[in-house]
């Protein structure tokens, strides 16, 4: 059975976003935010049995792959999904 897809223009993005997905705090994390943007205390709430470190550092390997970004509003760094597909994709996976 042979499928027709287009050649993958930016394999890079495609690759740095499934390696960011391969973690499970990270992947929580994008589940979390494909709900609603949120700030970093608020995930540092909802994911308390992490050190708050962690929650950063994963934060930036998100932000680095293009999956989340964020905002500065005032004193705090709101954090929300940049590719809402990949949201809908883990929902995709996780339906079968």
């Amino acid at each position: 059975m042979e499928t027709l897809l287009e050649e993958i223009k930016n394999k890079k993005l495609v690759l740095d976003v499934f390696k960011a997905l391969s973690n499970e705090l990270r992947l929580d994390i994008v589940q979390s935010l494909s709900k609603s943007p949120k700030y970093v205390n608020d995930l540092q709430e909802e994911f308390s049995n992490y050190d708050p470190t962690s929650i950063s550092k994963q934060l930036a390997v998100l932000k680095n792959s293009g999956i989340v970004d964020s905002v500065r509003e005032g004193k705090k760094i709101k954090y929300y999904l940049k590719l809402d597909c990949v949201g809908k994709m883990i929902m995709c996976i996780d339906s079968h």
